[in-house]
This record gives structure tokens, sequence and C-alpha cells, in this order.
């Protein structure tokens, strides 16, 4: 497990790791990191839909959460290889966000700035799959890619998730973009749908400090 307090110390972002267990098979792993409540998820979908952790159904497709200053609810993504990203902003929201690279190339990340509605200072960047293994080969995908945020985040054959999720932060304004670090396909402490087909995910969770 990794973990940063920002917001002054008011909001707790953590990254699981394999060692923490598949955080989709239960509640008994995430107990564990102390929060009391269950984390609120959706049905990520790899698009730009962003919604607030109180409306939050079983239901809900979306790809980022926005939660606010002074709620007990934890928000959390899954994910195996896209980018977890979280914004937090001074007042105590923020929003976590599932971004893989159809939904960076939809505007998930800026979406997710835009529903926090006030400016994000801080944004924290989990494992996910590095430019150093990221093979990128279909060029139906490399070219929706060139379409929407141009070829600049190609390294030949691979593709630069964190640089362009880095770039839309800087957007966004941000002022500190802390990157916790990780690949996810060639270090052993991540689960990898890309290394092992696994079915298995860790999450970055935002919630309030313990």
């Amino acid at each position: 497990m990794r973990e940063i307090l920002l917001a002054h110390g008011r909001v707790r972002v953590v990254q699981t790791e394999r060692a923490d267990g598949d955080v989709g098979q239960g509640w008994e792993e995430l107990a564990a990191l102390g929060w009391q409540q269950r984390p609120v998820w959706v049905r990520q979908v790899h698009g730009s839909a962003v919604v607030e952790a109180a409306c939050v159904s079983s239901q809900t497709e979306a790809d980022a959460i926005v939660r606010r200053s002074g709620s007990e609810l934890v928000a959390g993504v899954r994910t195996a290889d896209c980018v977890p990203v979280a914004l937090v902003a001074e007042n105590g929201d923020a929003a976590v966000v599932h971004a893989g690279w159809p939904g960076i190339t939809k505007g998930v990340v800026a979406a997710a700035g835009r529903a926090l509605g006030v400016h994000a200072r801080w944004a924290v960047i989990g494992a996910h799959a590095r430019a150093c293994c990221y093979e990128f080969l279909g060029e139906p995908e490399r070219a929706a890619v060139r379409a929407a945020i141009g070829d600049g985040y190609f390294r030949g054959a691979m593709l630069d998730l964190t640089a362009a999720v880095r770039d839309q932060l800087a957007a966004l304004g941000v002022e500190q973009i802390v990157d916790l670090g990780g690949c996810t396909i060639h270090e052993p402490w991540w689960f990898s749908w890309r290394a092992e087909g696994t079915a298995a995910r860790q999450a970055l969770l935002v919630g309030p400090a313990r």
C-alpha cells in the first residue's frame, strides 16, 4: 500500500498493491486500510462520464467519481494497466479517475477537473503501464490517439500514457503532481492484464484522513 495525505491532511489517497489483495473480491482486504465505510465504485466503461460519489448506484457507468469535502465516503477506481488519477482541491473536494487510453483521448481527466468545480491544486498518479512496456501497435488505435491528442506520446512502438496524463493535468492548472511510481507490466507488485491476463485489480482510493 502506498498513501499520501493532501489538502492539509484532510484527504487521504491510497494506492493498493498486489499484496493488499484483489479489490474486486470483497471488503475484507480494504477494511484493513483503516476506513470504516466500503468504497463507492462505478462500472468503468473507458469513457469520460463523471459522477458524484453520493449519487452512485450499483449500475452507474462512469470513469471518474467526485467526493466532496466533509463526506465520510471513500471513492475508488480499479485498474490493472490503465492510469489511476486523483485530483484534490484546497478545500478537500477530490476526484478519482480511471484513465485508459480511450478515456485519455475522450478527455476524462479534464472532465473530472470540470466536475470538481473548484481548482485542483494537487494530483496523484498511481501505478499503470508505463512507456517502457506499453506496446501499442494496432493502427486503428494509433490513428485514434493521433486524431485526439497528437503524435507526441508515441515512443516508437510504445505509448506514453504518463506523459499524456501529465500534460492534461498541466492544462487544468494543477500545481503539484505526485507520481507514486510503478509499472504494472514489468514490476511484480502489481496486477497486470497485459502481462498476465488477470481479472484481478489494484485500486486508487480517495477518502477522509483516518
